[in-house]
């Protein structure tokens, strides 16, 4: 993948997310760290976009950076940080930070988006690093509170729209669908998922993604 295909996606999911904030403006559920509202969602999304740029800029300026050592930790303090905070603030945060990830990516070259010895802490290379936190990591995430809510139609929208990207990032593996590290309540996942596949009885894309989770 090159730089500008890279800014490309990026591009696209700015425009997700801005759809994805304009579907639930409306909703009226009081956010838990242990059940996200659809706020907490974009607020997780951006911690982690400014976290991989930050990461990104201090390797091509040869800086120190420090990792994130406990996960959960930093999801909760992220959660903590955000909670109170309007959704259009957020959505102007998110915004800007993706454009400045954006700029980040010039740092490098094509030639550099294949290496796989740069300290992301992840073996593959360099574009599937930037790839995984501008498009997978928060796509995924949308379409988890699209199951959640039950928004089938949009989930499915969704899916077919970045499909082509999720499967080149995973080399054409299927596991890319999995939400084992997104489920809230286990019980109410299978549930909705199992609606999902019976009302898409004929989508290959479904299929697999009933596949990869059941």
């Amino acid at each position: 993948m090159t730089i500008k295909e890279i800014q490309t996606e990026i591009d696209k999911t700015k425009t997700d997310i801005g759809n994805f904030i304009e579907l639930y403006k409306t909703e009226h559920t009081a956010g838990r760290y242990e059940n996200w509202n659809s706020k907490d969602v974009v607020a997780h999304i951006l911690e982690w976009i400014i976290f991989s740029k930050n990461k990104l800029q201090a390797i091509a300026y040869n800086r120190q950076f420090e990792e994130v050592c406990d996960i959960d930790a930093f999801n909760r303090q992220a959660w903590i940080k955000n909670k109170d905070k309007h959704i259009g603030e957020l959505k102007e945060s998110i915004m800007f930070e993706l454009d400045e990830y954006s700029k980040t990516v010039l740092l490098y070259s094509d030639c550099d988006l294949q290496k796989k010895d740069l300290p992301t802490g992840f073996s593959f290379e360099l574009w599937r690093y930037m790839i995984m936190d501008t498009v997978t990591h928060p796509v995924l995430h949308m379409l988890y509170y699209m199951l959640k809510t039950k928004n089938y139609e949009r989930f499915v929208l969704l899916c077919e729209k970045r499909h082509k990207t999720f499967y080149r990032y995973s080399n054409g593996s299927p596991d890319v669908y999995s939400f084992c590290d997104y489920i809230e309540d286990k019980t109410q996942f299978s549930q909705n998922i199992q609606t999902l596949a019976s009302i898409y009885t004929n989508n290959d894309m479904i299929d697999i993604i009933l596949k990869v989770n059941s």
